[in-house]
């Protein structure tokens, strides 16, 4: 059975009604032409329209001359999925600069710079406040005052099992002098036996909760958090004066010191924190942009081939 022509009439209407379709879809006029396409094309079928209505948005560029030399960058990158994927998974805008997508390119290389630059701001922020706590707690903490008081806590609820405050010393050390608020006051102090008086002792002398911690060592993450967090360590700051039958373990009870250090440790691990969650943004936009590039380079491979001269897009169909 003999296929039928098309009649003139069809012919001119499509060409009259493509070109109005297509300008109020964009900015640039609608032209049918006949091009090189990928493969012959067999009756009835149209080649290239110039119709795409987002050009001036995605940023296609027109498609490179087929008398210039091939471009790696272009055909390999821009026609591999894998390696538009991987591309942009590693620097966020390059596989949509392989399909000239000079838009989005820029859109994902803006992200990763203000994001990145964000992340090592608040993260050198956080830093500075760190280093300014820590030199707080170093002139206002001591382990001495903590066992110390410690020593005096249980005298108060165990007049019975009386305790010297030297019998938590290192090599004879006398901690009764008080504290010198430098490292030498962790050698003045035994740290096993402070952690065995910290095991035997509660928060209300005979019965009842158990102090939660034991004194980490000097200089750690742990000690300089837990100094500032748990009330069991407040007798340690230098402005804890609370006699040890009427202490009250609770945040109206507590020095001026401890809050203070409280309320600097919450600042900078804010800073920490903030920094973390701009670097999750920074992740995915390395995602977004690989899947991004691996779509286009999927679509482009199945006949939708998209470029542009910065206004205007060519569409290529095969049917």
């Amino acid at each position: 059975m003999k296929m039928r022509k098309p009649s003139v009439y069809f012919i001119l209407t499509l060409i009259v009604a493509l070109p109005l379709v297509g300008g109020t879809a964009s900015a640039q006029s609608v032209v049918i032409r006949r091009q090189e396409a990928p493969k012959p094309l067999k009756p009835g079928e149209l080649s290239y329209v110039n119709a795409f209505p987002f050009n001036h948005f995605l940023g296609f560029d027109q498609q490179v001359d087929s008398g210039k030399k091939p471009n790696f960058f272009y055909n390999t990158v821009g026609e591999n999925a894998g390696l538009s994927f991987l591309s942009s998974a590693l620097v966020p805008g390059l596989g949509q600069a392989a399909h000239r997508q000079w838009i989005k390119t820029g859109l994902f290389t803006a992200v990763e710079a203000i994001t990145l630059y964000a992340h090592f701001h608040l993260h050198n922020q956080g830093h500075n406040l760190e280093e300014k706590y820590i030199q707080f707690a170093d002139n206002n903490w001591s382990v001495v005052n903590y066992a110390t008081y410690l020593v005096k806590y249980h005298n108060h609820f165990f007049p019975d099992d009386q305790i010297s405050v030297n019998s938590l010393a290192n090599n004879g050390a006398d901690l009764s002098t008080g504290a010198t608020y430098t490292h030498e006051d962790w050698n003045r102090v035994n740290l096993q036996k402070l952690h065995d008086l910290e095991n035997i002792t509660y928060y209300n002398g005979t019965s009842g909760v158990a102090f939660s911690h034991n004194m980490p060592e000097y200089g750690s993450q742990q000690y300089y958090e837990l100094m500032s967090k748990y009330f069991q360590f407040a007798p340690g700051w230098k402005d804890f004066n609370s006699d040890p039958g009427s202490v009250v373990w609770g945040t109206e009870g507590m020095p001026a010191f401890f809050n203070q250090g409280a309320g600097m440790a919450d600042r900078y691990n804010n800073k920490y924190r903030m920094a973390t969650n701009v670097l999750t943004i920074t992740i995915i936009n390395h995602f977004v942009s690989a899947f991004d590039a691996f779509i286009t380079t999927k679509l482009r491979a199945r006949n939708v081939h998209v470029e542009s001269n910065g206004m205007g897009a060519k569409l290529v169909f095969g049917f």
